[in-house]
């Protein structure tokens, strides 16, 4: 890793180690949305194998799905984060690290891994190669179910731009960095899976409408 990248790595971690760590429990940050509903059937092919919570943030999916009965790993590279997941449930396996790093699970039984709202944080090379390490963490068939920030969501955030870094990647006012994608973008990038479902959605996210694209593809 670079200096330049390191100092915005450890400035972003800094940055969401400082938002979780005002919240104790799952309770302060709960949302109601609980979107992956919607792709439940996939999850249930999957019941007998592990699903990975990659950015997990305070861990509202990941307490969803294991209350639902799956196995679940929750992993984000804010320890704040992951006190809160450990705080509510310590009976779901939980760990800290880099995904821009690779991710250190050596599991050869993922059937899912689920990033809601996780990987619209990085540079273009960065993505793609997360993104390659997501389609070698999956099992033959696994699936990722995934939602990042759409390009209308910019239109959202524009006053709060601060810097661009490149095309559709931009450091906001409050220093943290975001990435913009529309369908056709995000497709591309997953063009070595199979795309079983993309689409452009809205929601109010914590009392702001927020403007995403989710998804689910198959690793072929």
């Amino acid at each position: 890793m670079n200096c330049l990248k390191e100092e915005l790595h450890m400035e972003q971690q800094d940055i969401w180690n400082k938002r979780y760590n005002k919240h104790k429990s799952l309770s302060d940050l709960a949302s109601e949305d609980i979107w992956i509903k919607k792709y439940g059937s996939y999850f249930d092919e999957k019941r007998d194998k592990t699903i990975v919570d990659l950015g997990c943030g305070s861990g509202i999916n990941s307490y969803y799905l294991y209350n639902k009965g799956y196995d679940v790993i929750a992993c984000d590279f804010s320890l704040a984060a992951i006190e809160i997941v450990k705080n509510n449930n310590d009976n779901i396996t939980s760990m800290c690290f880099d995904m821009l790093q690779g991710i250190p699970i050596y599991n050869q039984n993922i059937g899912v891994v689920l990033a809601s709202l996780s990987t619209h944080y990085f540079s273009l090379n960065d993505t793609v190669a997360l993104y390659r390490n997501i389609y070698n963490l999956l099992e033959s068939s696994g699936y990722f179910v995934f939602r990042v920030n759409s390009l209308k969501e910019y239109l959202s955030d524009k006053d709060e731009i601060n810097e661009i870094i490149e095309e559709n990647y931009y450091r906001l006012k409050s220093g943290a960095v975001k990435r913009y994608f529309d369908i056709s973008a995000i497709s591309n990038l997953l063009k070595d899976f199979k795309i079983i479902d993309i689409n452009e959605n809205d929601f109010v996210y914590f009392g702001n409408r927020k403007y995403f694209i989710d998804g689910i593809v198959q690793k072929s």
